[in-house]
């Protein structure tokens, strides 16, 4: 139930968006993979969100430093903006959010998060919704 919330989420920002935008979709578990490279293409963005799997740790930091890489590669719009969906506390990468930080204040990307952490109150989950605040802060 949860999975097809995200999707219909997904979904429908990219229809809102300006049909000339660029979207990519980045897909993070314990590893980080490209599913859909970027495009206007909403029929592609939409096959490729809907292969998007939630199997595996949480990744997201270093979802977002390989975000960031792919923008500066083969954005070509000056705006830049991640829009971050996790479900869970990071527990899988290497990079820091100090080095997110930078990246980010370097390239001026805007980053939004969305958190599916339910109404659990658990620690994990209170870890998880504050490093998602601290990634979208700025």
């Amino acid at each position: 139930m949860l999975r097809s919330r995200v999707e219909a989420a997904a979904l429908t920002f990219i229809r809102a968006s300006n049909p000339q935008d660029e979207v990519f979709v980045l897909n993070f578990a314990d590893k980080v993979r490209i599913d859909v490279p970027m495009t206007s293409d909403n029929r592609v963005l939409e096959a490729g969100i809907g292969r998007v799997d939630a199997i595996g740790g949480t990744a997201m930091r270093d979802a977002v430093d390989v975000a960031e890489a792919y923008l500066r590669q083969h954005a070509t719009r000056d705006r830049k903006v991640l829009l971050v969906i996790t479900d869970g506390n990071d527990n899988a990468s290497m990079v820091t959010l100090e080095q997110i930080h930078k990246q980010a204040e370097r390239s001026e990307t805007v980053v939004y998060g969305v958190g599916l952490f339910g109404d659990n109150a658990s620690s994990k989950t209170k870890a998880g919704r504050h490093e998602l605040d601290q990634l979208t802060e700025r």
